[in-house]
């Protein structure tokens, strides 16, 4: 089956209090992830606006729109971005 989207890294934990979460990059730098308006996950199906992103030491911290609470990015671990 040939895949419509490249793997780009995956949600580890919450980073804070405000639902912000923290990215493993899987590419070159850190910041790569930094770069997108719109991330996928779930081979696709279902994606996410990017309100803001920066880097943390050798991880991306996201704040993705709709996610406000820990309690809700906590759902996100494990997806692969």
């Amino acid at each position: 089956m040939k895949k419509r989207y490249l793997e780009a890294g995956k949600i580890v934990t919450t980073f804070g209090i405000g639902g912000e979460v923290k990215a493993d990059v899987w590419g070159d730098a850190p910041d790569f992830l930094t770069g997108f308006s719109r991330l996928y996950f779930d081979f696709g199906k279902n994606s996410v606006e990017v309100e803001r992103a920066r880097v943390h030491k050798n991880a991306a911290v996201l704040k993705l729109k709709g996610i406000d609470t820990v309690e809700e990015a906590v759902k996100l671990r494990g997806k692969t971005l």
